[in-house]
């Protein structure tokens, strides 16, 4: 049974500070964001947490990644990048963001430094040892900013 929480901004508690305890204590649920968007930390911190996380868990981290929303478009309060002080970019650009996240989220947890230039984010010789317990492949939902991180 999975733990899912989302990953909100300012106004409630990191999931991150739930994840911790629950890890501690339990032993067979599955524990991760609902989906976390990758413009709020840069990737290579993302990939630092869920590795953390995961080995704490024993292989219990399911990371799933996303690009962001606008709730007050929707007339469910305010835009989260809003109370972040962020930028909300077009929708396109925040998949072209989501895509090199997880190419250098993946990138990070192979044996050798890892190197990357992109639009959005740029790493160089970034590496996270050691690499997760378990790997998820499968998505919930259609479409780019579906894609979860893995081998």
């Amino acid at each position: 049974m999975p733990s899912w929480l989302p990953t909100t901004p300012p106004g409630s508690r990191s999931p991150g500070c739930i994840w911790l305890p629950l890890a501690g204590s339990t032993e067979r649920i599955r524990l991760g964001p609902m989906v976390s968007s990758v413009l709020y930390r840069p990737p290579v911190l993302t990939a630092r947490l869920a590795t953390d996380l995961d080995h704490l868990s024993n292989g219990r981290l399911v990371l799933g990644l996303g690009i962001g929303w606008d709730a007050a478009a929707l007339g469910w309060g305010t835009n989260e990048f809003d109370r972040m002080g962020l930028p909300y970019p077009p929708t396109r650009q925040r998949q072209e963001a989501l895509a090199e996240a997880i190419a250098i989220i993946r990138g990070v947890w192979e044996p050798e430094p890892f190197n990357f230039q992109g639009r959005h984010f740029s790493v160089k010789d970034a590496h996270v040892s050691p690499r997760r317990c378990r790997v998820c492949r499968r998505s919930s939902s259609p479409g780019p900013a579906s894609e979860h991180c893995g081998r």
